[in-house]
């Protein structure tokens, strides 16, 4: 016999959290209980996570391999939203989530694309607490509908830049890219703001120095010519800064004797993971420059 699935009233911090999941794709149980559940046990918010599965609302990937040094020995639990998901958004909000699971994330991306989250979830939260404008944000998978489905996939995405050469062609492929406002004084709206264009690579340390050397002419070709006024218009005057986001301080110093020489290493900014956070990712001098300086995004006053 089969038990009917039990009846579930959304309320208002399941809406939330479902439509957290459609604008980022997967988020982890940690990251959810964090953010959804403060102050309630890790339990309780299984059991809620539980009742949303139950209802098709949400799809769970239980990972079955999982590296230590990602984060530690705990092997996270991974949540989506489903198609029927996205629809009780749409009938209870109007608004259609951005990015909806079409199915299992390949087990081999989940910690690159959560890392990739981390990040945009550190910079809104710092640009709230500001009381700054969020930024617009473009992460990898996200598709352009007008490139042809005859094109490969990774040739459909929107960050999928392609530069012909004489010999070959050059592409660019960041793992994510922001727009935002930087106001060039917090306390002071009448100073005016700055345009401000990040690209970012979350670094896993899997990469060699050769697969390093080979993003760099794309990322040259990318900012010299401004093709990213294709999705992010009237940027001619913007500011360009590459960010990478490295799990160690080794890795860093390792990738700015690297790139010191390159032309694009006035544009990198680099800061481990660990520094990266709701109240460091803007005001706090987490992001290292080749030439050895640290630097904020946003400068508070009298710094």
């Amino acid at each position: 016999m089969t038990t009917a699935p039990t009846k579930l009233v959304l309320q208002p911090r399941d809406l939330q959290l479902l439509s957290c999941l459609g604008e980022h794709s997967i988020l982890d149980t940690d990251m959810i209980h964090a953010r959804f559940f403060a102050g309630a046990s890790l339990r309780r918010c299984q059991q809620r996570l539980a009742l949303l599965q139950q209802q098709g609302l949400t799809r769970t990937v239980a990972l079955t391999l999982w590296s230590a040094e990602a984060s530690g020995c705990s092997v996270p639990t991974v949540h989506s939203l489903t198609e029927r998901g996205a629809e009780a958004i749409e009938t209870l909000t109007g608004h259609h989530p951005p990015r909806v699971s079409r199915g299992d994330p390949k087990p081999e991306m989940i910690h690159h694309r959560l890392q990739i989250i981390r990040t945009k979830l550190a910079l809104d939260d710092a640009c709230r607490s500001l009381r700054v404008a969020l930024p617009t944000w473009i992460l990898e998978q996200d598709r352009d509908y007008s490139a042809s489905d005859k094109l490969p996939p990774s040739h459909r995405r929107i960050l999928y830049h392609a530069f012909p050469g004489p010999l070959r062609k050059t592409t660019c492929q960041p793992d994510a890219a922001f727009r935002m406002s930087v106001p060039r004084e917090l306390t002071n709206s009448a100073a005016g703001s700055s345009d401000l264009i990040g690209f970012f690579e979350i670094d896993c340390s899997s990469e060699g120095r050769k697969q390093i050397a080979g993003k760099l002419p794309g990322y040259s070709a990318l900012i010299s010519q401004r093709t990213f006024q294709r999705y992010f218009p009237k940027s001619d005057q913007a500011i360009v800064r590459l960010f990478w986001v490295c799990r160690t301080w080794e890795r860093i110093q390792s990738l700015c004797d690297r790139l010191k020489d390159d032309p694009v290493a006035a544009y990198c900014r680099f800061a481990t993971a660990a520094d990266l956070t709701s109240t460091t990712a803007l005001t706090s001098p987490i992001w290292h420059a080749t030439d050895g300086k640290r630097r904020e995004i946003i400068r508070l006053p009298n710094r």
